[in-house]
């Protein structure tokens, strides 16, 4: 292409330098033909050749025409050419780098992402490209390992009551049981499955979070409100106090997965609650955002494990914990609060658990 732009301008400057030649030369011949017979004139001709004179000079006007279009053709073309090829090497040479990074590209695998970030003595032209394209590898990179770990993680938890319940199905096969025996059977396969449904629904639920629409107006104190509601045969069964001091605001978002994740944070502050405790909720507001904040008097949770129950799969050990879940909960809350633009934190307490989740106002 830039061979073809600087062969267009050389033809286009012949053409017009032509064109201004010519004007010229004919000027001249013109000029000899209207000279006035009184005008002094230092050539002396013989009248009987006058003509032959004036048909000589107009040939060698016109061949001169001729040579001189030649002359510029062939110069034309040889600086097109070499302009071209000239061009062709030196942009071939400055965009070397562009085609050693396009490659690089082509031999990208996730198996080996860091292997292929630029360095910074590869390529200088492409700053900002580079720089991009490093921080593109690492979230890749950051990624893949994290599904990675995910996968193992859901293969390992649906494995084990798979096996539960294939072992009770072989015991039962190989030895005769009587009729309690049989219902214990039979209820330890029911628990196992549940764990197992469970366990699919949140798969499935992160799986299909960031496909979700998130544009309705929500008002965060009464869908507090309604999950208190939705809780309260459990609140009661301990005779547990709910306390919501939220101040009226609106975000924007999918109702049923910010319901969720206030539904599962308050009913695991109930069930890891002591009889008679109590649950605080407030907020603060602060310029374009909002943070609720849920205190409960419960087990709490341990300052080393904060930043590991957001984790797929992880569980906390307590002695006085009773239920096991699947370790997906908070997990779910975390990816919810944060494709809504929010952040979820553990904050200290001298009693129970205390949580600040933060949601950008509309």
């Amino acid at each position: 292409m830039t061979a073809l732009l600087v062969g267009i301008s050389c033809i286009a400057m012949n053409f017009f330098l032509n064109k201004t030649a010519y004007y010229y030369m004919d000027s001249l011949n013109g000029y000899i033909a209207d000279v006035e017979s009184d005008e002094k004139i230092y050539i002396k001709i013989d009248e009987d050749k006058i003509d032959d004179f004036f048909s000589t000079f107009s040939n060698q006007v016109v061949n001169t025409k001729i040579n001189f279009s030649k002359k510029s053709a062939l110069i034309t073309l040889i600086i097109s050419l070499s302009g071209g090829i000239l061009s062709y090497i030196i942009s071939g040479k400055s965009l070397k780098p562009l085609d050693d990074f396009s490659q690089k590209i082509e031999k990208i695998e996730l198996k080996n992402i860091k292997e292929y970030q630029i360095r910074d003595e590869e390529i200088k032209e492409f700053e900002k490209i580079k720089n991009s394209f490093n921080r593109m590898l690492k979230r890749l990179d950051e990624s893949y390992k994290a599904e990675k770990e995910f996968t193992r993680g859901a293969a390992h938890e649906l494995k084990t009551p798979l096996a539960i319940i294939n072992s009770q199905i072989d015991l039962y096969d190989e030895m005769y049981m009587n009729d309690d025996e049989v219902k214990d059977l039979i209820h330890m396969i029911k628990n196992e499955s549940d764990r197992l449904k469970k366990l699919v629904t949140n798969l499935l639920d992160i799986s299909e979070l960031n496909s979700i629409k998130r544009d309705e107006k929500i008002e965060i104190s009464s869908l507090i409100e309604e999950v208190n509601q939705d809780l309260a045969y459990l609140s009661d069964k301990k005779n547990i106090s709910i306390e919501n001091k939220c101040d009226e605001s609106y975000i924007l978002g999918n109702d049923i997965l910010i319901y969720r994740v206030f539904y599962n944070i308050i009913e695991n502050a109930m069930k890891y609650n002591k009889k008679d405790g109590y649950i605080k909720i407030y907020s603060k507001i602060k310029k374009e955002s909002i943070k609720i904040f849920i205190e409960d008097s419960g087990i709490g949770i341990e300052n080393n494990e904060r930043d590991k129950v957001f984790i797929p799969f992880y569980r906390i050990n307590k002695e006085n914990q009773k239920e096991k879940g699947s370790g997906l909960g908070l997990s779910l809350i975390y990816k919810t609060i944060k494709i809504h633009g929010g952040e979820i934190k553990i904050l200290d307490s001298k009693i129970g658990a205390k949580f600040s989740i933060k949601f950008p106002l509309i």
